[in-house]
């Protein structure tokens, strides 16, 4: 029906030298990328390295994070977005912080600040508290010394009182002695009639008991005490009318 000098055919078979040549190839090919692969992968070929099963291993199944590990990442993720918050809102911040330190130290010029106005507050009511309890120190050291005073003051007043009277009963007996001598005396010159010289004798000898006694221990020093005692409170006058003649004269208009 078609001749031979028709077209030829669509499908022609290539010479059995060049399928040669192409197995060939592909074998070189296998064997370049087999010897290419890592060790460690077990990525070998089947007939190699799965002579019984015949199928390759199931991958790995995935390794459970620990406790420690999930919330270090959390923290971790939740440090950079803080980061990545303030980056994104640094200026806003500045200038929030700076207008509220410009108010407060506006306040405080002005006299308004709440916080200065609690701490002055505080030192006021401690500063108070201190003269109060100055006060009350001062009312207690000053009622002291006046009871001391007063206790010393009522001490050697009746000691004062008790050498008065000690004296005083060394005077009238010795007043009394006098008497009863002179009394005596007068008896007896009404009876005899005496000589000169022994009236001068007997009122010598009258005189020598008298300074006997004053100048006994007791009665002496008793006398010093009350004299010295009496020079101060003189002194003591003389020296308070001077201060005062002395107060008056500055206080009196030339």
């Amino acid at each position: 029906m078609y001749s031979k000098s028709s077209s030829p055919p669509r499908y022609t078979l290539p010479p059995l030298s060049h399928l040669q040549q192409q197995q060939q190839q592909q074998q070189q090919q296998q064997q370049t990328n087999y010897y290419q692969k890592s060790t460690f992968s077990y990525s070998y070929p089947e007939e190699e390295y799965y002579p019984v099963y015949k199928q390759e291993w199931s991958p790995a199944e995935p390794v459970l994070e620990s406790h420690n590990l999930k919330k270090k990442r959390e923290m971790d993720e939740r440090i950079a977005e803080i980061d990545r918050e303030f980056l994104e809102n640094r200026q806003v911040l500045y200038d929030e912080k700076m207008k509220q330190l410009q108010g407060e130290l506006s306040a405080v010029e002005k006299g308004r600040h709440e916080i200065f106005d609690t701490s002055i507050a505080d030192l006021d009511e401690k500063r108070r508290e201190t003269i109060h309890d100055a006060k009350l120190m001062m009312i207690y050291q000053i009622s002291s010394v006046d009871k001391q005073y007063q206790n010393n003051y009522n001490k050697v007043h009746d000691e004062s009182l008790a050498e008065q009277k000690e004296i005083q009963n060394a005077l009238f007996t010795m007043i009394e002695e006098k008497r009863k001598k002179l009394k005596i005396d007068k008896d007896g010159e009404g009876d005899l009639i005496l000589p000169p010289h022994q009236t001068r004798h007997r009122k010598r000898l009258q005189r020598k008991r008298t300074d006997d006694i004053l100048q006994s221990p007791p009665v002496k020093k008793k006398l010093e005490r009350q004299t010295s005692h009496l020079l101060g409170v003189l002194s003591h006058r003389v020296e308070g009318d001077i201060e005062a003649d002395f107060y008056a004269m500055r206080k009196k208009p030339f």
